[in-house]
């Protein structure tokens, strides 16, 4: 496993073409290591493989709430002109964060300049930060989206063998919703001809996470995307995983 410290010269992506218009990756590469994550491509632009080198190469952008707070006191910048998503192209609440704390700085930052934020997690690390969490989400939109392809055991540890517990997760879904935290609800990714719906929902049920009225926090689905890289080594890692069930 190497960790590389590395200086960023920009925090903020500006991006086309998605429902929101920025991104935030305080990290590149992921030691969740899930073989199906659409991430992974962008580990080229790094000159790295998107096959182990993605999970076992993780660059830490340590100066990257400092670039972050100079982006966000920009004349130029409109705080409510777009939505920032938090986690694009790594997870911001892999274990390392445990240690460089970059996500909870980058929170801070966006509380002093409140920009409305999205967060995509596999990681119940999460739970630490509910208290900026709430803070942000009493001055614009904040979500938190928690990724559950799988509570099969079998599955987990094949296609996310990195990860937390998919339990683990649901409950801290259920922790940020005991802690009256505004923007909560968890969103499924769900890998085709292999993910058990009524299982996740089983889940949620077991975890007593009890969706929002508003149809914008409810448990939601989407199906993965893989590119012509990425198909042979997710395809392998299904294919094992289903045989072990």
């Amino acid at each position: 496993m190497v960790y590389q410290e590395v200086l960023c010269r920009s925090a903020l992506n500006r991006v086309e073409g998605m429902p929101f218009g920025w991104t935030l990756n305080p990290y590149r590469g992921c030691t969740h290591g899930c073989h199906f994550c659409f991430a992974r491509k962008y580990q080229s632009q790094l000159g790295l493989g998107h096959g182990d080198q993605f999970s076992s190469v993780v660059i830490i952008k340590t100066n990257f709430a400092e670039v972050l707070t100079k982006e966000l006191r920009r004349p130029r910048w409109n705080p409510q002109r777009d939505l920032i998503v938090l986690g694009t192209a790594t997870d911001p609440y892999q274990p390392i964060e445990g240690r460089y704390r970059l996500t909870r700085q980058a929170l801070s930052a966006l509380i002093a300049h409140p920009t409305p934020l999205g967060i995509i997690t596999r990681g119940p690390l999460a739970v630490r930060d509910v208290d900026l969490l709430a803070a942000l989400s009493r001055l614009t939109r904040c979500t938190v989206t928690f990724s559950v392809p799988t509570v099969d055991d079998v599955a987990w540890h094949r296609l996310e063998p990195g990860t937390a517990h998919p339990l683990q997760r649901l409950r801290a879904v259920r922790r940020l919703c005991r802690a009256g935290y505004a923007g909560k609800y968890p969103s499924a990714s769900y890998v085709e001809r292999f993910h058990k719906v009524m299982t996740i929902l089983k889940a949620n049920r077991d975890v007593r996470y009890r969706p929002d009225v508003d149809k914008h926090k409810r448990p939601g689905a989407s199906p993965v995307q893989a590119d012509h890289q990425q198909l042979p080594l997710f395809r392998n890692q299904r294919t094992a995983a289903v045989r072990g069930l």
